[in-house]
């Protein structure tokens, strides 16, 4: 049950427990940005002055940070090798791959190379290097070096340590770097001058690429000293093996031509010469067996082959046939006794007789060819197997002749390669050209990467607004004041009646706030109290006539609030009257400019005097007051006895409206009784400061009758800011609707 519940009636319960029930709902499934957002309003100013402490303290140590220059060569590994001079395969340059490029990294970071750079540029002169070299500045320093005593001061380091230290610092401030996959190479210097970046970064790449041209030039000469000095050795030591070939070829008789021996030469000569007379000999002695073999089988020889290819034998047959012819001839003419047939007869017998004669020497002729053909056969055969002999110990010394023969050929053979690299190296000498090359000189740079002021203060923005905004969160987590009507009513569990302003933020002049109400009945002030009037109307349905003013804590500005919500009542024309029950402070009497030592409450309760007599009237108004006396000691009477009853009894009769303006509920046991006797209570508030447990804790004193009956309204608020913390209060709006007020 909230606040006011009994004064409503039936069907007024019933419509705010159905608006409690839909306001009551839970949201959990959904994040509220507005409470969020309003919570970083409240707190913009703190997080304003958090990200500004952030910037000014990241801006401060930014500046006083050295500068620091950066300076880029780009050069890039030659990806052909361009050799002017013609080199066998394995003379030509390394072409770059992933391995060598990082290899190359390695070798720009070496400390061989940041010697060279230092010793070019001479930086053991450079007061950035070498401090040593500074000149004396200050008038103590110059009368030291004077009358010298400053020029090794203690503690001087040694030419090699400075010359470590140069090099360390080269070192420590070089960065070199492969341009993503490829193969160029970045080459980054970091120095306190932009010129002195450039120039070092420049003077690395030079030194770089000067020094792969310098040791390939070296490598050459090298390769050709070294060559020259071994090739007179490996001349004569060629020479001398091949002159060792042949004096053994003479030793063992192994001459040749073409190649091979003269005995191998000499037996495929006997080779050839036994296989034709061996043919020869076999032919020869199948003609003469043919031939015999005609002869005793009755031929007279002439069907041999060597006779029938014989001249003499064919005329001797041709000259048989006509004289044969001719006998024929006779004895058929003249008979077988006629002379010249006996003659002729003669004749044919003296010629067959030279026939036979004749194949006679023919056959004596093959016996002796056959003859010739087997001696000439048996001397081929006797000389093939003494040249066969001589064969083996040939070859039995060609064992010794090959390996000399070996190590003659692999002496020429290194004799001529050396000759051949010697020759590439004296043609190459003066072609050497570097493995990389200059891409893009380093240029001295306009602005500094460290510190990255801009950047810098960018993060340092961010964080100090993340700070700020954390902090904000952490400080909003922690404060328990009151600020909204929601606020109110979701942390304290009962109604919210009203928000008082503070006249400063909605008056242009200062006024009191008591006088606002009749000097300036159409201000946005008086305004706050007219509605607080209709809001107890609309509860209860009329507004209640004994209404308690109290807070939790002193300094709630009850007698103000009192005197004015009183005032605003009698001016509706309402006989009303304020009663003042803090016995301990003189409030409601300071706000009206009046003396408290005057007939009051305590007297009329202790029956020194009447009402008539203690109530005293408000001139502007005709709102009755009934002030109480801050000196008096007997402020428990209006807790105990009956007669504090009957006084507002009386009261409740005579007036239409009873306004009560009691101590504080937390500091003064009393309180609890006097709000227990009115028909509602404005519990009052202090905007945002006020904690809500103390509010709470105040709760706790009220009985359960008066608690039902209590709503809250918060004071002092400021309009300005209320804006920012939420549009869930009337006064949220109130920069928009104000010139309604004027």
């Amino acid at each position: 049950m909230t606040a006011l519940e009994p004064y409503r009636g039936a069907e007024q319960r019933e419509v705010a427990a159905s608006d409690r029930r839909r306001s009551d709902r839970p949201s959990a499934d959904r994040l509220d940005f507005r409470h969020f957002i309003a919570a970083l309003r409240r707190r913009l100013g703190l997080m304003l002055v958090i990200l500004a402490t952030v910037v000014a303290v990241a801006a401060l140590f930014v500046t006083r940070q050295p500068y620091v220059y950066s300076a880029t060569a780009e050069i890039v590994l030659n990806t052909r090798d361009d050799q002017i001079a013609p080199t066998s395969t394995q003379a030509g340059s390394e072409l770059p791959n992933a391995d060598r490029a990082d290899t190359e990294v390695e070798v720009l970071k070496s400390r061989a190379l940041a010697e060279s750079v230092a010793a070019a540029l001479r930086l053991d002169t450079d007061p950035a290097f070498n401090p040593a070299t500074k000149p004396a500045t200050g008038l103590v320093s110059r009368l030291r070096a004077a009358v010298g005593l400053g020029s090794r001061p203690a503690g001087a380091r040694s030419s090699a340590d400075i010359q470590r230290a140069i090099v360390d610092a080269l070192q420590a401030n070089l960065k070199v770097t492969r341009s993503d996959q490829t193969f160029a190479l970045d080459i980054t210097y970091n120095a306190a001058s932009a010129t002195d970046a450039a120039r070092i970064a420049n003077e690395y790449a030079q030194q770089y690429i000067a020094g792969q041209l310098h040791r390939k030039t070296d490598q050459n000469r090298s390769a050709i000293t070294f060559l020259s000095s071994r090739l007179d050795t490996l001349q004569h030591q060629a020479q001398s093996d091949a002159e060792r070939v042949q004096a053994y070829r003479l030793a063992h008789n192994l001459l040749s031509t073409s190649g091979s021996s003269l005995t191998e030469q000499e037996i495929s000569s006997y080779n050839l010469a036994v296989t034709t007379a061996r043919a020869q000999a076999v032919e020869d002695s199948a003609r003469l067996n043919t031939a015999r073999a005609q002869l005793r089988g009755g031929s007279n020889g002439g069907d041999a082959g060597e006779a029938l290819n014989s001249t003499v034998v064919g005329g001797l047959r041709a000259r048989e046939a006509e004289v044969s012819g001719r006998l024929a001839t006779l004895t058929d003419r003249y008979g077988a006794q006629y002379p010249d047939v006996a003659k002729t007869r003669s004749e044919l017998a003296d010629v067959q007789e030279q026939i036979r004669a004749e194949i006679g020497r023919i056959i004596s002729n093959l016996e002796a060819r056959v003859s010739v053909s087997q001696q000439r056969l048996a001397s081929l055969t006797g000389s093939l197997a003494t040249a066969r002999g001589g064969l083996a110990d040939t070859n039995r010394a060609l064992a010794g002749l090959n390996d000399l023969d070996r190590r003659a050929k692999a002496s020429q053979a290194v004799y001529e390669s050396y000759l051949n690299r010697y020759k590439e190296s004296v043609a190459q000498d003066g072609t050497e050209h570097a493995d990389a090359r200059l891409l893009s000189s380093a240029e001295p740079p306009l602005l500094p990467s460290s510190p990255k002021i801009a950047l810098s203060l960018i993060v340092a923005a961010v964080m100090g607004a993340g700070l700020g905004v954390a902090v904000a969160i952490l400080a909003e987590l922690q404060f328990s004041g009151l600020t909204t009507s929601e606020d109110v009513e979701r942390r304290l569990g009962l109604a919210y009646l009203a928000g008082i302003p503070l006249p400063s933020s909605i008056m242009p002049r200062s006024v009191a706030p008591i006088d606002m109400i009749v000097d300036e009945p159409k201000s946005g002030f008086a305004e706050v109290f007219r509605s607080l009037r209709e809001t107890l109307r609309q509860a209860a349905g009329e507004v209640p006539h004994v209404i308690a003013i109290t807070s939790s804590l002193p300094g709630e500005s009850i007698a103000v609030v009192a005197a004015c919500f009183a005032r605003n009542l009698a001016l509706s024309g309402e006989k009303t009257i304020l009663v003042d029950c803090d016995v301990r402070e003189q409030g409601v009497a300071t706000v009206f400019g009046l003396s408290s030592r005057r007939t009051d409450i305590v007297d009329i309760l202790g029956g020194k005097a009447s009402l008539d007599e203690a109530i005293v009237y408000d001139e502007a108004t005709g709102l009755g007051l009934l002030l109480a006396d801050s000196t008096s000691d007997r402020g428990d009477q209006l807790v105990f006895g009956t007669r504090v009853e009957d006084l507002f009894t009386e009261l409740r009769i005579r007036f239409s409206y009873v306004v009560i303006a009691t101590a504080p509920l937390l500091p003064v046991a009393e309180t609890r009784s006097i709000v227990a006797l009115a028909d509602a209570t404005l519990l009052l508030v202090r905007w945002r400061s006020t904690a809500d447990h103390a509010v709470r804790a105040a709760m706790r004193l009220l009985s359960i009758k008066a608690l039902k009956t209590t709503g809250v309204v918060l004071t002092g608020i400021d309009m300005r800011r209320q804006a920012k913390y939420g549009a869930s209060d009337q006064s949220a709006y109130f920069q928009r609707y104000k010139k309604y007020y004027r």
